[in-house]
């Protein structure tokens, strides 16, 4: 029985009872909903027609939007996965219930209560998961470039400077864990 003596730690206050949604050192369930929150901002905002992104290079710029709006649905399908994974399960009639699905951006007093909004079921949500898995392969390359030797140059949109963001083969293996979590029983 392991404590911690440090009482500005989360998990001090988990073992005193005195955590809250926002506090919880083992949940995510408003980490993942603010994080999904930020990505429909971002889609609805952030890949405006009145935003450049690369002033001198047209193409580049539509690179840099089709690869920013790839790294939008993955990483809401990431967010997505976290929430089926770690708050799926059974209703009270034996119902497989997955999460609260939010498909835009919410206003202020519409995300108080976003909470007391019916959860979907678990194969509507491996569903959106996999829409989204698909719509982020579709917009990010499958690897970016890693050799600085090579074209495109590492300041390229799909270039070395890149490595190690969301990539199509990063979504194919979120598609591969999620196909898995659904056949599980």
């Amino acid at each position: 029985n392991a404590l911690t003596t440090q009482t500005s730690s989360s998990l001090y206050d988990y073992v005193y009872g005195i955590t809250s949604l926002d506090t919880n050192p083992i949940g995510n369930w408003n980490t993942a909903y603010n994080a999904i929150a930020t990505v429909h901002l971002f889609l609805e905002k952030g890949l405006s027609p009145d935003i450049t992104y690369h002033l001198t290079n047209e193409e580049y710029d539509k690179l840099f939007r089709e690869r920013s709006k790839g790294e939008c649905y993955f990483l809401r399908a990431w967010w997505q996965h976290e929430l089926l994974r770690n708050y799926g399960g059974l209703s009270e009639d034996g119902q497989a219930l997955g999460f609260i699905i939010v498909d835009r951006t919410f206003n202020k007093n519409e995300r108080s209560q976003i909470n007391s909004l019916p959860r979907a079921t678990f194969e509507e949500c491996v569903l959106k998961i996999l829409n989204d898995c698909d719509s982020a392969i579709k917009y990010l390359p499958n690897k970016y470039n890693s050799n600085p030797n090579t074209l495109p140059e590492p300041n390229h949109p799909h270039g070395q400077s890149n490595y190690q963001r969301a990539s199509g083969r990063a979504a194919l293996a979120l598609k591969s864990r999620v196909a898995l979590l659904a056949a599980s029983p």
